[in-house]
């Protein structure tokens, strides 16, 4: 027998038996290219640690639904879940995870933990930090396993084609090029939007959050937005909505004026898979694309080639971009707090965060975009930039559901034609208020109980 096959043999035997001795972990996430990317690199850890790392990766609504069983019930068939900042009021408010401040009581003092400068700014702060209570200031509750925003994808050989470069310049006195401003990307958008064939952009429009988060880009690219508060979890009665302020009026004017351009015919049908089978035709200009799915836009499973020499990254218009994210949740009712912490230090290493980019996953620490092997990556410079800047613009506190569902309803009427868009955000701002009082008072009779 030859030595590797020898010592490949050795190593699954070593599992098996810590396997079979309860030395196992189990981490549960949405299925998304972050939990893959996750799983293929597991073996490094399971061989030095001799702990097994089982993943468990449903879809979203079975992902949300058995977390929520798991972690409430307190039953601890889940060690760590990858969970989103709308959970932070849930799973932090009703003390169901390990905070992080805690991790050093369950690991060696010579392994360090990450610090606040590890990470992008703003990351952190808007995907992992949270009040213990409703007195307390913000502290990290969990570190970031993945820093997602939205980029601005663009048809390379749309921008490149010497026809459209000098009929684009003819007609608006400007450069084909990839846009800077709003205006610019209006522009783009409206010239190849207007060529029979083509398509200007292709927009999401499907229920569920799509509809509604690609519209925060354009409400808080002008100026407007939901609310005005630095952070997505930041929850009170008396934050001041925006919805209906003259900079939201605009931008969701601006993202009004995009339906005749654009490349769905079936808009609220259209979601993340939707819109990446219909850039990959080639026909359209633009898009505004979650960067966790750039990754298997370009190489995934049902792309019969690679995209990569076909479209270019770049941030978003204007000065900001979107947060998205998630957090690794260590639970409470974990009979492996330890293993865990050692897990998620693990993937949190530079080195492993490196070879996780090249699996798809969007790096919350800012040294990996350093490394020669992420700058290679095609979307890799415009992740950084745009991380850089990326602020809030997604509600995160108890009352973040009712204002997406509320929101999604308004936009909708406004792209049917039901409504003006004054009118809609006016009325969706009158039924979030009532909505988000109700909540607050439901939150200030639980908390009296308790």
């Amino acid at each position: 027998m030859k030595r590797n096959t020898l010592w490949v043999l050795l190593c699954v035997f070593s599992l098996l038996v810590s396997c079979s001795s309860g030395n196992k972990i189990t981490v549960l996430g949405e299925a998304t290219s972050n939990l893959d990317a996750m799983e293929k690199l597991k073996d490094e850890f399971e061989n030095s640690a001799k702990v097994f790392v089982s993943f468990e990766k449903p879809p979203y609504a079975e992902f949300i639904k058995n977390a929520n069983q798991d972690f409430g019930s307190q039953t601890g068939l889940y060690d760590i879940s990858l969970q989103y900042p709308f959970a932070l009021p849930t799973y932090v408010g009703s003390n169901l995870i390990l905070p992080s401040s805690k991790y050093s009581e369950y690991i060696d003092s010579t392994q360090l933990l990450p610090t606040e400068s590890s990470f992008f700014p703003n990351i952190w702060k808007e995907v992992g930090w949270y009040r213990l209570s409703s007195k307390d200031k913000a502290e990290p509750v969990g570190y970031p396993f993945a820093a997602n925003t939205v980029l601005l994808c663009y048809n390379k050989s749309l921008f490149e084609d010497a026809t459209h470069q000098a009929n684009f310049q003819a007609k608006y006195k400007e450069t084909l090029d990839v846009p800077k401003t709003w205006e610019q990307f209006h522009n783009i958008v409206e010239y190849f939007g207007s060529i029979q064939g083509l398509s200007g952009i292709c927009m999401q429009g499907q229920d569920g959050g799509w509809l509604y988060w690609e519209w925060c880009n354009y409400a808080f690219g002008f100026g407007g937005g939901v609310m005005k508060k630095d952070y997505g979890w930041e929850s009170s009665p008396n934050i001041p909505l925006i919805i209906a302020s003259p900079e939201t009026i605009k931008g969701t004017e601006f993202w009004l004026s995009l339906k005749q351009y654009n490349a769905s015919t079936d808009f609220f049908s259209t979601g993340m898979q939707q819109q990446i089978d219909l850039m990959r035709k080639g026909k359209t200009a633009l898009a505004l694309l979650w960067s966790d799915q750039a990754y298997n836009f370009l190489y995934g499973e049902n792309a019969n080639k690679s995209y990569a020499s076909e479209f270019g990254f770049a941030p978003i218009p204007g000065n900001k971009s979107m947060i998205g994210g998630g957090i690794f949740m260590v639970n409470k009712s974990s009979r492996r707090p330890k293993e865990a912490i050692e897990y998620i230090l693990h993937v949190l290493k530079p080195e492993s965060q490196a070879k996780l980019m090249q699996q798809g996953l969007c790096s919350p620490l800012m040294t990996v975009y350093d490394m020669k092997e992420v700058k290679d990556i095609p979307y890799a410079t415009a992740l950084k930039d745009s991380l850089i800047r990326a602020t809030y613009m997604l509600d995160a506190g108890p009352d973040g559901d009712a204002i997406m569902t509320i929101m999604t309803k308004y936009l909708q009427m406004i792209w049917m034609g039901q409504l003006n868009v004054e009118d809609a955000l006016k009325t969706a701002q009158t039924e979030i208020v009532v909505e988000r009082q109700k909540i607050f008072e439901a939150l200030a009779k639980a908390l009296k109980k308790q």
